[in-house]
C-alpha cells in the first residue's frame, strides 16, 4: 500500500466515480511545498502523488480497475479539463420531482451547460476550477528553483526529457536537474523488452542516489500513473508527479494553444484544426464523456 498524507484537509468531488481534487491551486502547490520542506530535512512521512485526470482519463478509468484505485488513492488529483468541470456541475444540478421529465430535464441540463462553457464561464467554474497539468507543472518548477531543490525528468520520447531539462536550465538557474527517457512501457506499467528492464533499473537507481525533491513522470496514461504508483515505496522522493504530454510543450514539440482559446474553453478545437488533436481520443472527450456522464445521472435518479 502507497504512504499517502492524509486528505482531511482537502477537498474532492465524485465524477464517474473518480475522486477529483476541489482544493484551489494556490492551497495544493502550498501542500506539496510543505511536504517537500520535510523531505528536505528528512523529515517527510510521506510521499506526495499527484494525478492529472481529463475527460479522457476518467472513460478509461471506467473499465481499467487498477487504473481508477490509482487516481482515487492519489493524494491530489488535478481536474485538468474544462470537461471535468461541465460534469461536476451538471451532476449538481436538482432535477424536478416529477418522474415523468426527470429524463429531459436531464438532457436539457446538459444543453444548458454547453451554452455556459461560452456565455457565463464565471458561473460554470463557481465551485471547481480547471488546473492543467502543465501550468502546475510549471509552478512545481518555479518553487523548486526558489529553493535550490532537486528535480528528475522521466520519460518522453526521443530524447524529450534531456531537451526538457535544457530548456529549463536557461530560465531557471538554481534548480539541480536531471533527466533519463527511460523505458518503453506496456499498458500496464512494465518494461516491454529486457533491455526496457534494464532501462527502468538504471532510472530507479539515478532517483535513489540523485534523491529528488520532485519526480515527474511522462509515460503516458495509463502507463505513467501504474509505474509511479509501483514504485514510489521504493524511490527517495519528496512527491511525484505524472506529466502526460506536459514535456512535449516544454520541448517545443507541441505548440501551446492561443490564450484565447483556453480562455473560451476551446482548446480542443484549437487542437483539432492545428493537427495536434487525435480523431480517437477528441471521441472519447467528446461526445462519449458527456454521454456517460448523462447517463450516470439518470441511473442516479
Amino acid at each position: 500500500m502507497i504512504k499517502t498524507s492524509p486528505k482531511k484537509n482537502r477537498g474532492y468531488v465524485n465524477i464517474l466515480n473518480v475522486s477529483i481534487s476541489s482544493t484551489p491551486k494556490q492551497s495544493l502547490l502550498r501542500a506539496i511545498y510543505l511536504n517537500l520542506v520535510e523531505f528536505d530535512k528528512s523529515e517527510a512521512k510521506s510521499r506526495l502523488l499527484v494525478v492529472t485526470p481529463n475527460p479522457e482519463q476518467i472513460i478509461l478509468a471506467q473499465k481499467d480497475r487498477e487504473f481508477n484505485t490509482i487516481i482515487n488513492i492519489a493524494d491530489i488529483a488535478l481536474p485538468d479539463g474544462i470537461g471535468i468541470i461541465e460534469a461536476h456541475r451538471y451532476l449538481n444540478l436538482s432535477l424536478p420531482n416529477n418522474s415523468s421529465i426527470k429524463v429531459l430535464y436531464a438532457f436539457l441540463q446538459g444543453i444548458y451547460i454547453g451554452f455556459c462553457t461560452l456565455l457565463n464561464n464565471k458561473w460554470l467554474k463557481e465551485n471547481l476550477h480547471v488546473i492543467k497539468g502543465r501550468d502546475f507543472f510549471i509552478d512545481l518548477i518555479k518553487i523548486t528553483n526558489k529553493r535550490s531543490w532537486r528535480i528528475y525528468l522521466l520519460g518522453g520520447k526521443n530524447g524529450t526529457a534531456e531537451t526538457v531539462q535544457a530548456v529549463l536550465e536557461r530560465s531557471y538557474k538554481k534548480v539541480k536537474i536531471k533527466s533519463f527517457s527511460g523505458p518503453i512501457l506496456n499498458s500496464a506499467g512494465y518494461p516491454v523488452t529486457e533491455t526496457d528492464r534494464q532501462l527502468e533499473e538504471k532510472a530507479v537507481h539515478e532517483i535513489g542516489t540523485f534523491k529528488p525533491h520532485l519526480l515527474f513522470v511522462a509515460f503516458g496514461a495509463p502507463k505513467q500513473e501504474k509505474w509511479l504508483y509501483r514504485h514510489i515505496n521504493k524511490l527517495n522522493i519528496g512527491a511525484g508527479m505524472v506529466v502526460g504530454g506536459t514535456f512535449d510543450y516544454i520541448a517545443g514539440k507541441q505548440k501551446v494553444p492561443p490564450k484565447i482559446f483556453d480562455a473560451l474553453n476551446l482548446e480542443w478545437l484549437w487542437r483539432l484544426f492545428a493537427g495536434n488533436q487525435n480523431l480517437r481520443r477528441l471521441f472519447i472527450s467528446f461526445p462519449l464523456f458527456p454521454w456517460k456522464v448523462f447517463i450516470y445521472k439518470i441511473k442516479s435518479i
